[in-house]
């Protein structure tokens, strides 16, 4: 997708009632009123970003019910004081109901493209659940068309260009940093 032509496609997340940002196909110009005000409701919006943005709606499946709220704790955005300025926070849910797809995956991706500029560490017990996350990231970023479309700037357009490893990837920064944007650690170490 580059500036002055045409997107059409079809997301795979769910329609959010009433939010005309959510529509099952999207048709912009990247720059044009309508490209802005998707790009800025991913960049503030957790449940939007992963729904809509990345997919993920129809793949967690992701719910109002469950998610919205899920994604405002993550976010620190639920405007009840304990929640939104706690050090620490666990989340605990079922299997199968998205918390590493949300929670790890959506809201690092959003991270990134809200501050290139960031650097991440990826931890986890096993280092090979670790690199699993990573790749799925880095799915997102080499073959998500609305994604790519939406925050060009953050992402290599050739992936050999830079860091783009199963343990580390740098993303397009405006300024220059030793570390990787994310790079993962398993429970003994890297």
């Amino acid at each position: 997708c580059h500036m002055g032509r045409r997107y059409l496609g079809r997301h795979r997340g769910r329609h959010l009632r009433g939010d005309p940002l959510t529509e099952t196909s999207f048709e912009f110009v990247p720059g044009d009123v309508r490209w802005k005000k998707l790009r800025e409701k991913g960049l503030s919006d957790l449940y939007t970003f992963a729904s809509v943005i990345l997919g993920y709606g129809s793949r967690v499946p992701m719910t109002e019910e469950a998610h919205k709220l899920l994604c405002k704790i993550v976010e620190r955005k639920t405007r009840v004081q304990f929640l939104d300025t706690a050090i620490m926070r666990k989340f605990e849910m079922p299997r199968g109901t998205g918390k590493t797809t949300v929670i790890t995956q959506a809201y690092l991706i959003q991270r990134i493209c809200r501050n290139p500029n960031i650097a991440i560490m990826l931890a986890n017990e096993n280092v090979e659940t670790a690199k699993a996350i990573l790749s799925e990231i880095k799915q997102q970023f080499e073959n998500n068309e609305l994604l790519r479309c939406l925050y060009t700037e953050a992402i290599p357009q050739n992936t050999k260009d830079t860091t783009w490893s199963a343990l580390a990837i740098t993303v397009n920064r405006t300024e220059s940093r030793k570390e990787p944007t994310v790079f993962v650690v398993g429970g003994g170490g890297t």
